[in-house]
């Protein structure tokens, strides 16, 4: 991701367009989703990258790992939904 275009191309709203449709979203994440998400698209490309990598880093040397882990489960449940 840091490397691609996921953070310099709006790649992440087009990814959350596409899939709105199809997917069966609670209304007040959809929402959240569409007026929150998706305009600051880039923000939220940093975001997430930069926490996948805070994650990770912290797993591999052991530090915070609790913490981390809360970090990790709340990414992995918007990753589900």
């Amino acid at each position: 991701r840091l490397h691609g275009e996921f953070l310099k191309q709006p790649r992440l709203a087009a990814i959350i367009m596409d899939s709105l449709p199809q997917s069966d979203l609670p209304t007040w994440y959809a929402n959240l989703l569409q007026q929150l998400v998706v305009p600051n698209w880039q923000f939220f490309a940093y975001f997430v990258t930069y926490c996948e990598f805070i994650v990770g880093l912290a797993f591999l040397i052991g530090f915070l790992v609790r913490p981390t882990a809360l970090l990790g489960i709340f990414l992995m449940i918007n990753y589900i939904y």
